[in-house]
């Protein structure tokens, strides 16, 4: 151990005169020159080099300082140690070699200089080797040879050639060198992309301990040692992501928004370090906020080709230079259908969907087997493109920043058209494969899991078409491929991208031509987009509420008008439900503001339609979701054993319509989970709640808003019934994924209220108090912004976090509390 310290001391010691090596070296060479005269004179001038230019092992021709902002990263460089470590292997003839391969950016060099760092006290010998030409790797690697020379002659060269042959005679010596000692030494060739140019640097029977580690953007590498390594580099997961930037920004995050908003950009720019570390200074030069910058993130590239020199040691390209010299080479169709990866999902690309039959003749050559197959083998040996293969079928994927810089491009184009004709290729891809959904908004068996497998796809085109500005133009056809979309993303409780999403298709909607905005097709599309958009509001909460009541009014307008169109006789039962649905739904709106008696009294007038029209056997949706309805109503009446009955009822029918458990049926349950909470039933509404969490984390994933719900609801019963260390399990899992879910800012805020009381009761008051701070703060800001629905209670401080939420979320507090519930919320 005490040698490993010594080695570390003496690893920083000659970083720093590495550092400084080519000042110093040409007074020392002064020195030996003069002391040689000295000595031919009779004197004794400087007979021995200074004290400050001696050295000894260990030594390291490393001369990057240690990255400060290093992040992430821990498990890849313990996989390279437990492989290379020699303190844990015997001498052998062939050294041990690592390859990290990864796309451009990535941080391989940054993983190699950071693990020669941290495991410096187990080589005598590291040796840094620039390999992206042959002229740099013969100069690097001769550096060996001088530094190994003056440890082992206190400090002079020790040269005998004329300077002509210096470069040849110091690759020989520094080869020898490293075979023939019995000390440990460790070489890092960076950046390395031609394997042959290291045949005459490698190292062969050793007589004691060698390991290598090799960056390189091949991913199909030769093998150059008989023990050879891969290591595939990953982007940083968002965390760390978060972390490098607020590195880079030199303070700590200033609260949830930036902490979540962080979070956002690193997934946005799919983790790669030189992307975060560019944005994070770019940040600090513009004085710009998180916020700020993602905001412009997603409408400008401006700061794609920005550089990262000046604020950052180490990272001194742009983005785009990293990415056009991996583009450079490519064929005209590989490079096309990179363009057309640039607006899909960066994660997964189906090969099915690429090589689907398609109608634009511009897209044939995806359909010829061999080209296709020609691309993709061109597109992974440059590692432009990876490639998956699932049970499911194969598929591709590109780097999230390789799509930016593919986009950034498209924008600038010399053919001004090429962006939108691209944009129409893909738009034709996507709408070959999907299917018509239904026209009353519900869950169809036949066609959810075709939208389950494309609707990434649609998202990502609608981002990209928006990024960078200017937007692309857009058209009716792509606003309705929106609206079918937002319809799969609110039934799967995916709220964040649905709002998103039908946002952006009202808006194309909007920007329609004057006339054709007057058209019965124009009308009904949009209030379609309606219908969603309100549905979507009474599951975020406060911040839509009154948007919702607005939007159900002009929806309601619009159906009437739909409807009055028609003549009577002519009317169908789906004519007449799409305008029940649009009355039920301003029921809805009505509820969400407290307003139960309003909303009684429509769906006491639907009930009697509905009896006109047909049947609960016929129409089993419509007839749950009154039921649903209603159970709020009479909760809140107090009319307690009837609202559970009426939730009963139309968790049965809505079973009954979907054929078995849906996304839409496991809301129904959660709704009577909640109303048995309410009702005084806490045990069976535990029991029920805990049902839904696991099969919503079974159909619709752990970051879905739906099973964070479910998870906070489990956790707050759990609270109130005093188990506390099971309470904070499942806060700690809803928060954990809270980024990736997009939960709203109401859930989030409510979820951090009761696990500060969970925190506090476990013994974690400084946990606790960060927790209720963050809550507050957001319950701060929603009182001021929304003065007309919320009304802070000093003596029930949970009231306002409920109201903040849909009626739907298990309230604690107010008129949906009955049965005793509320009075189990402790403040």
């Amino acid at each position: 151990m005490a040698q490993m310290a010594e080695n570390e001391k003496a690893f920083f010691r000659d970083v720093e005169q590495t550092a400084r090596e080519a000042d110093t070296t040409r007074a020392l060479d002064n020195a030996q020159r003069i002391g040689a005269i000295s000595t031919s004179l009779g004197g004794s001038i400087l007979t021995e080099p200074p004290a400050q230019y001696q050295i000894r092992f260990p030594v390291t021709t490393v001369t990057m300082r240690q990255n400060t902002i290093f992040t992430g990263r821990d498990p890849d460089i313990a996989t390279i140690h437990q492989i290379l470590d020699p303190s844990q292997r015997s001498p052998s003839l062939s050294p041990l070699c690592v390859v990290v391969h990864g796309l451009g950016g990535q941080g391989k060099s940054q993983l190699a200089l950071e693990y020669s760092y941290r495991h410096r006290q187990s080589y005598d010998g590291i040796f840094w080797l620039s390999s992206e030409t042959e002229n740099a790797l013969e100069v690097s690697f001769a550096e060996i040879a001088r530094k190994v020379r003056r440890a082992e002659n206190g400090g002079r060269e020790g040269r005998t050639t004329s300077p002509e042959g210096e470069l040849a005679s110091d690759i020989e010596y520094a080869r020898d060198w490293l075979e023939g000692t019995n000390r440990r030494w460790l070489l890092l060739f960076d950046n390395l992309e031609d394997a042959d140019l290291v045949d005459k640097f490698f190292p062969v029977n050793l007589a004691g301990h060698g390991s290598i580690i090799v960056t390189t953007q091949k991913a199909h590498m030769s093998q150059l040692t008989n023990d050879f390594k891969k290591i595939p580099l990953s982007p940083l997961t968002s965390d760390s992501g978060s972390n490098l930037l607020f590195k880079v920004l030199e303070r700590a995050p200033k609260g949830n928004l930036e902490e979540i908003t962080t979070h956002e950009i690193s997934t946005w720019v799919g983790g790669l370090p030189l992307a975060l570390v560019t944005l994070g200074g770019y940040m600090k030069v513009s004085e710009s906020s998180p916020t700020e910058l993602f905001e412009s993130l997603k409408r400008s590239s401006n700061s794609w080709v920005s550089s990262g020199e000046g604020s950052i040691r180490n990272y001194d390209k742009t983005l785009a230079t990293v990415f056009d010299i991996a583009l450079g080479e490519l064929s005209e169709n590989a490079r096309h259908l990179v363009d057309i990866l640039a607006y899909l999902n960066p994660d997964h690309v189906s090969e099915e969907l690429l090589t689907f039959p398609h109608s634009l003749p511009t897209l044939n050559f995806l359909n010829d087997k061999d080209e296709f197959l020609d691309m993709r083998r061109d597109l992974g040996l440059r590692q432009l493109v990876r490639r998956e293969t699932l049970p499911a079928g194969s598929h591709l994927a590109i780097h999230r920043s390789l799509q930016m810089n593919i986009l950034h491009g498209l924008k600038n184009d010399k053919d001004p058209e090429k962006r939108q004709r691209i944009f129409q290729e893909v738009f034709s891809i996507i709408e070959a494969v999907l299917p018509e959904p239904s026209q009353l908004a519900q869950n169809k068996k036949d066609t959810w899991p075709k939208y389950r497998l494309y609707v990434p796809q649609v998202i990502s085109l609608r981002q990209n078409s928006q990024w960078p500005d200017p937007p692309l133009v857009l058209n009716f056809q792509f606003a309705r491929m929106l609206a079918n979309t937002g319809t799969y993303l609110w039934h799967t409780g995916r709220y964040k991208d649905c709002d998103a999403t039908m946002t952006m298709a009202e808006t194309i909607m909007r920007a329609q031509d004057a006339r054709f905005q007057s058209t019965p097709e124009w009308e009904e599309l949009l209030s379609d987009i309606y219908l969603v958009i309100d549905i979507l509001a009474d599951c975020i909460g406060v911040s839509k509420r009154k948007q919702s009541l607005d939007h159900r009014q002009e929806l309601m307008r619009l159906r009437q008008k739909e409807l009055d169109a028609i003549s009577v006789d002519n009317r169908t039962t789906d004519d007449l439900l799409r305008w029940a649905k649009a009355k039920a739904d301003l029921a809805c709106a009505y509820m969400q503001r407290g307003r139960y008696s309003e909303a009684k009294e429509i769906m006491d007038e639907l009930l009697v339609w509905f009896g006109k029209w047909t049947s609960e056997v016929e129409l089993p949706y419509e007839y749950s979701k009154y039921y649903s309805y209603s159970a709020y109503i009479l909760m809140a009446e107090g009319k307690v054993d009837e609202s559970i009955e009426s939730a009963r009822k139309g968790l049965i029918l809505e079973t009954t319509h979907a054929g078995g458990e849906d996304e839409t049926v496991l809301s129904n349950q959660y709704c009577l989970s909640s109303l048995l909470f309410n009702a005084g039933k806490v045990d069976e509404a535990l029991a029920l709640h805990m049902d839904t969490l696991q099969k919503r984390i079974e159909l619709c994933g752990e970051d879905s808003q739906l099973t964070l719900e479910s998870y906070e609801a489990v956790g707050i019963i759990l609270h109130l019934q005093g188990r506390d260390t099971e309470a904070e399990h499942h806060f700690k899992k809803c928060l954990a994924n809270r980024s990736r879910a997009n939960w709203t800012f109401e859930g989030i805020a409510r979820a951090q209220f009761w696990h500060s009381k969970v925190l506090e009761k476990i013994g974690n008051p400084e946990a606790a108090e960060k927790e209720l701070k963050a809550a507050r703060a957001v319950k701060q800001q929603y009182l001021e912004l929304y003065q007309e629905f919320l009304v802070d209670d000093a003596d029930n401080e949970a009231a306002v976090f409920d109201q903040m939420l849909p009626m739907w979320s298990m309230a604690t507090t107010g008129p949906l509390a009955r049965g005793g519930a509320n009075r189990n919320v402790v403040n």
